[in-house]
Parts: C-alpha cells; sequence; structure tokens
C-alpha cells in the first residue's frame, strides 16, 4: 500500500454511516483519492405492501424506482459537503455483502470505510454485525468507523504479536502518520498464558520498529485477561483515535473454536479500528 486511491464507503445513510463518509472523504482529500459511495437495497428482506396485501411486480418496480431516486438525492447532498473529492455513486437491489466483496475487487479498492454500532448476545453470536462480515473476508483494509464524530488520528495505536502481520499494515501507519503526524502506540497485550518478561516484550518492539524505520512511536507492554480486554483498556487509558489489527479473517469451525481478536475490538470498543487480512 504505496497510497491510498480507491474508498469504498457501504451506507446506509445513518449518523454513523454518514460519519463513514465524512472519514473516508476527508481521507480522499488528504491522499487526492476517489470515494464510492455503496447502497444496497435488500429487498428480499422488505416487507412491501400495499392495502390489498403484497404488492404487484409493477408496484414493486415502482417502489424500486422511488428508492433509487431518494438514494440518488442523499448522495447528492453529501457530495456538496466535500465539493473538491471525487464520488461515484453505486446502488444495487442485491445482498449488501455480495456488492462489497464484488466492488473491492472489480473496481480494485484499497480501503473500505465503514459505520459500525457492533453487536452484542444472541446477535453477535448467531449473525454477527456487518463490520465484522466484511472484516472476516474482505482481500482490502477495512476501517470501521465507531462514532458520529470525524475521526482524528493523533494517537495510534498498532496492537499485534508481532510475528504475524501485514507489510501493507506498516505502510498504511506510516502513511497516517506523514499526512497526520500521528504518535504510534506499538502494542501487544500479555496475558497469563502468554507471560514474558516487559524488559523482552518492550526490546523485541523496539526491534521491529527500527526493522521497519518507525519514528515517533512509543511502546507498551500491555498487561490483561485476555487480548482483547487489554487493547480496550488500552486504548482508552491513552486516549487513542484508533487501533490498527491484523486478522486470520477465520470463517466456520475455525473462527466458532477460536474466535477473532480483531473481530472482537472492532465490536466492542468504543474506538475506530482498520484492519487487514492476514493471508
Amino acid at each position: 500500500m504505496q497510497t491510498i486511491r480507491k474508498i469504498l464507503v457501504p451506507t446506509d445513510f445513518s449518523v454513523r454511516a454518514n460519519a463513514a463518509f465524512t472519514t473516508a472523504s476527508q481521507l480522499a482529500r488528504n491522499f487526492k483519492a476517489e470515494v464510492h459511495l455503496l447502497h444496497v437495497l435488500e429487498v428480499p428482506q422488505l416487507e412491501v405492501k400495499s392495502k390489498e396485501g403484497l404488492l404487484s411486480q409493477d408496484g414493486l418496480m415502482h417502489f424500486l424506482e422511488k428508492a433509487v431516486e431518494e438514494v440518488k438525492l442523499k448522495t447528492a447532498e453529501l457530495k456538496t459537503l466535500f465539493p473538491s473529492v471525487k464520488v461515484h455513486e453505486h446502488v444495487f437491489v442485491d445482498r449488501v455483502h455480495n456488492q462489497i466483496f464484488s466492488l473491492i475487487e472489480t473496481l480494485q479498492i484499497d480501503l473500505v470505510v465503514m459505520g459500525s454500532s457492533g453487536a452484542e448476545g444472541w446477535e453477535e453470536l448467531l449473525v454477527g454485525s456487518n463490520s465484522q462480515k466484511v472484516i472476516r473476508n474482505a482481500s482490502c483494509p477495512v476501517l470501521v468507523i465507531k462514532n458520529s464524530k470525524p475521526l482524528e488520528l493523533k494517537n495510534v495505536i498498532y496492537a499485534s504479536d508481532f510475528e504475524n502481520y501485514t507489510p501493507s499494515s506498516i505502510e498504511f501507519v506510516k502513511l497516517l502518520q506523514a499526512h497526520y503526524k500521528s504518535r504510534l502506540h506499538l502494542l501487544t497485550v500479555i496475558t497469563p498464558k502468554t507471560f514474558e518478561a516487559s524488559r523482552t516484550t518492550v526490546r523485541r518492539l523496539s526491534n521491529f520498529a527500527v526493522q521497519h524505520g518507525l519514528e515517533h512511536y512509543e511502546t507498551h507492554a500491555y498487561n490483561n485477561f485476555s487480548e482483547e480486554e487489554g487493547i480496550v483498556a488500552y486504548a482508552e487509558d491513552c486516549k487513542a483515535d484508533l487501533i490498527v489489527m491484523c486478522t486470520h479473517g477465520r470463517t466456520g469451525l475455525a473462527r466458532m473454536l477460536a474466535g477473532s481478536i480483531a473481530e472482537n475490538v472492532a465490536n466492542h470498543s468504543s474506538v475506530s479500528v482498520t484492519t487487514f487480512r492476514l493471508i
């Protein structure tokens, strides 16, 4: 990832989705990138009825035409917020994830930016949030916006075991530092199962920073009962603006058994998260 050229923003025009668009547009302006705004009408999940019952085929087509017109009006309003940014609009009748993954490949998207409120309890266990599904399967990095405010990048956490990571994730934090003058926090969480002396951990993180030519950074070995809890807690302690992580993108039984630290952090943290999928 030498730079960011194309940013995909899936939107339902909610507050968090609009915050994702704002963040994507700010990034696009700084990196001279273009934004692709995606809205998907998931018709099979809609209960579209008239007084007589279910709409006819003609009635459904009329409903879709009206829905597309409304989407175009909302998109036009968003475009006026960042007139210097080139914004492409995409409207489909399909499943959201189908079109996200399709556009990533066909347009060669460099970054997906999406809003999320997270999921809890049975919803998280059985269904999972949209952001979790995208994190798990996207071939490009995914930035999950967790609040309605524009993203600031004064303090960026790079959370890792510093053995499993992607070169593109390192390039990404360097890009952010170059444009936003961010302070980089290299973080590894020490749990009872992964105990090592803090001195050893800090030396390992410092060697990693030197190896990759990182600047304006600090190293942290943070103790907690789990990696997820430690990352979330440290992000709160240092008032982080963004957490950068790599994920294995496990699916099926492997995910049920091992879980995903990156997915869990993105789901439960109040801080925005960027994930990179390990290949």
